[in-house]
């Protein structure tokens, strides 16, 4: 991996292994709090900690660490582990797109990240084919801690593979050299293997990533193409195939009066609940029942719940100026980082909306702001230089 790191031009190269390491091997908590610790001191560049997207970041976390440690939601532990963590992935984000020479290396540094994410779910869901066959419609899995809270593990998996899954819009991409083309391969293996992974164990919140990707890289694709025309036959194909066999039942049974694409799985019905529960508790719920659990599978009203509406509105307007530079480096038109920008967010926004981040899969958010410091950075340029460009 070090070798690896420095053919892309990093230098020194620990902040890119300690958030691989993090999310391959879990080395969560005091581990990742002396690191981040230590990988902020050391950053001598001002700028990524002085501007509104981290005062906004620091301000949300803050507020909801605290405020959930004071209702009793949260342990001095998980107080430590939110909040470091949070600014070093951050900073990592930022020190990617300081240390990369070009647009290339960026890509390839992210790819790196979310397929670290991924892999141990991979690994695992290969596993459990093995033993229940290919479809697992009990979706009882064990997660990649090796506890039994089969559903807890579905909801991790499917948020963690996510965006690997979204990033088949790069299928559609033209590498403009070596680098570039590694990059697009490794992305678009990684989304069909994460894909199938998830048809494993009936996840439609897959299917609907999928088909965000693929709609993102049709609408870039400049036009109609004989790789757009080939993608689309193959699904129309695959759709037929599948709307006659028992994988297509399988997910037809998930559906019911109560829960169904009307109401996006019964999703709604949660957000409504959730946006009462933080009106009835605007500092943060004290019944820990209420808090936890019960999620609304939306990661500002679950956050929202837990410490009430000032975490609620800050990450609300995080995301927001998320959104904003996002946009802005899209349209600064600058070669790959714009088609990055405009891939990803749509990935981001539609898991945060639907999946209980807190509860399932935190080291998600911890990415999703590793983004928005890479984001916050390509937008804090007024020109992009030439070599960043290519």
């Amino acid at each position: 991996m070090v070798s690896l790191i420095e053919k892309t031009s990093l230098g020194k190269n620990y902040p890119i292994i300690l958030c691989t390491s993090i999310l391959l091997f879990g080395v969560y908590q005091w581990t990742t709090a002396i690191a981040g610790m230590y990988l902020c001191f050391m950053y001598r560049d001002k700028l990524a900690f002085s501007n509104l997207t981290f005062i906004l970041l620091a301000a949300a976390i803050l507020s909801f660490v605290f405020l959930g440690y004071y209702n009793g939601n949260i342990t001095v532990q998980m107080v430590l582990f939110y909040t470091i963590t949070s600014f070093t992935f951050y900073y990592i984000g930022c020190y990617i797109v300081d240390k990369c020479k070009t647009q290339s290396e960026m890509l390839y540094i992210f790819t790196l990240i979310i397929i670290a994410m991924a892999l141990p779910h991979i690994v695992v869901t290969v596993i459990d084919i093995f033993e229940v066959g290919l479809v697992n419609p009990d979706r009882i899995l064990t997660s990649i801690s090796g506890n039994d809270n089969g559903q807890r593990s579905v909801t991790q998996r499917t948020v963690e593979i996510s965006l690997c899954i979204g990033a088949i819009s790069f299928f559609f991409i033209k590498p403009k050299n070596k680098l570039q083309d590694k990059t697009k391969r490794l992305l678009v293996i990684a989304a069909v293997i994460c894909e199938l992974c998830s048809l494993h164990y009936v996840s439609r919140t897959g299917i609907a990533i999928l088909c965000i990707g693929l709609i993102i890289g049709l609408l870039f694709s400049w036009g109609v193409s004989f790789k757009s025309c080939a993608i689309l036959l193959i699904l129309f194909l695959g759709y037929t195939y599948v709307q006659n066999s028992e994988l297509y039942q399988v997910f037809a049974d998930r559906n019911t009066d109560y829960s169904n694409v009307s109401n996006v799985g019964l999703r709604t019905v949660r957000w409504e609940w959730g946006l009462e529960e933080i009106q009835r508790h605007p500092y943060g719920s004290t019944t820990y029942q209420n808090a936890i659990h019960s999620f609304a599978h939306n990661f500002w009203i679950d956050y929202g719940k837990i410490s009430g509406i000032i975490p609620f509105v800050l990450l609300i307007v995080f995301s927001l100026r998320n959104l904003y530079q996002t946009l802005a480096v899209g349209f600064k038109r600058i070669g790959l980082m714009s088609y990055f920008a405009f891939a990803f967010t749509p990935i981001f926004i539609a898991t945060l909306m639907t999946e209980p981040i807190h509860e399932g899969a935190p080291v998600y958010m911890f990415v999703y702001i590793l983004y928005a410091g890479m984001i916050n950075r390509l937008a804090s340029y007024s020109s992009i230089p030439e070599v960043i460009a290519r």
